[in-house]
C-alpha cells in the first residue's frame, strides 16, 4: 500500500493555521504525498487564512448550522472522512495538521499491505482507556480509536462509515447519533468534542468485511516514544543525527510560533522516502 493523498482539516482557528505552510510542504516534498485541506469555513474565510496552495489543493465546507460547534468544532474532525469519500481511487491518510512526518517506519509498514486493504494506524492507543480517561467513549461496541492515520482508499471510506454525498447531511447523520456514546468531557463540558472518533470506531468494529481491516499496534512500543514533541517535558529532546537516519515518528507542537526556528531545522534534516 502506497500513499496517493494525506488529508488534513482546518478551520479559521489561528492556533493551527499557521501549521500548513510547513506541514503541506514536509508531506509533499519529503515523503511525495499529496497534501488536501479540507477546510470548513466560507471562501472569505479560507482566503483571510492566507495559505500558500503550492503544495496542496483545498476542498471547503460550510459550517452546518446547529451542528458545527465554537473551537473545538467534532465536525472539523469528521470533515476528514467526508472529505477521503471525494477521492475513491486514492489511498488515503489522516493526520492532524499539528503533526509533522519526520520518519519512515509507518510508510514501510504500509507497504506490507495489500492497496484493497483499510488500516487502522494506531489501534492500540486508546487499547485500555475507560469512558473517563478522555471523557468520551465509544459505548455501543466499547472499542475506541483515533482518527489520525487511518489509511484506505476512499471508496473504502465511504463504504466503511457509510459517508453520504452532501458534507451537511453527513454532518447531520453523525451529530444526532451522538446519543448513543459517552460524551462528558471535562475540558470541554456541553461539546461533542470527542464525536468523530467514537462513531468511526462503531463502524469499524461492525463492519461487514472485517477481514478488510488491518490493525497496527504501534503507538505505545514506537510512535508515542518516538516522537518529538516540542510542548512536552518529556519528549522535548533530539539529535539531528537521528533526525538525519528517520529514528523519531513526528514532530509535533502547540505553539508553532514560538518553535518556529528548532521546526525548520529539524525539518532540513528530513530524508526524503
Amino acid at each position: 500500500m502506497k500513499i496517493d493523498r494525506v488529508i488534513l482539516a482546518l478551520n479559521k482557528n489561528p492556533t493551527y493555521t499557521i501549521f500548513w505552510n510547513t506541514v503541506s510542504s514536509v508531506w509533499k516534498k519529503k515523503f511525495n504525498i499529496s497534501p488536501t485541506l479540507i477546510f470548513n469555513g466560507d471562501e472569505k474565510e479560507f482566503e483571510e487564512c492566507g495559505f500558500d496552495m503550492s503544495n496542496g489543493d483545498v476542498l471547503i465546507v460550510n459550517k452546518v448550522d446547529g451542528v458545527s460547534e465554537q473551537n473545538p468544532d467534532w465536525s472539523v474532525t469528521w470533515s476528514l472522512f467526508w472529505a477521503a469519500t471525494q477521492f475513491p481511487n486514492d489511498v488515503c491518510i489522516f493526520s492532524g495538521i499539528d503533526q509533522i512526518p519526520i520518519g519512515s517506519l509507518f510508510f514501510d509498514e504500509l507497504k506490507k499491505i495489500d492497496d484493497d486493504k483499510f488500516v487502522v494506524g494506531f489501534a492500540d492507543a486508546y487499547k485500555k482507556y475507560t469512558p473517563q480517561t478522555l471523557g468520551y467513549f465509544n459505548t455501543v461496541t466499547n472499542v475506541l480509536y483515533p482518527s489520525s492515520h487511518l489509511v484506505g482508499k476512499g471508496k473504502l471510506f465511504k463504504e466503511i462509515f457509510q459517508v453520504e454525498d452532501s458534507w451537511e447531511t453527513e454532518a447531520r447523520k453523525v451529530y444526532n447519533s451522538k446519543s448513543r456514546y459517552h460524551l462528558k468531557n471535562n475540558f470541554y463540558p456541553g461539546k461533542s468534542w470527542g464525536l468523530d472518533e467514537c462513531y468511526a470506531s462503531e463502524k469499524i468494529s461492525t463492519y461487514i468485511n472485517p477481514e478488510t481491516i488491518c490493525y497496527f499496534e504501534i503507538f505505545w512500543d514506537y510512535w508515542y516514544k518516538n516522537r518529538i514533541d516540542l510542548h512536552s517535558s518529556t519528549n522535548h529532546k533530539y539529535d539531528l543525527n537521528l533526525v538525519k537516519q528517520g529514528y523519531y515518528s513526528e514532530l509535533t507542537t502547540k505553539n508553532f510560533f514560538s518553535h518556529k526556528p528548532i521546526i525548520d531545522s529539524i525539518i532540513d534534516n528530513i530524508q526524503e522516502y
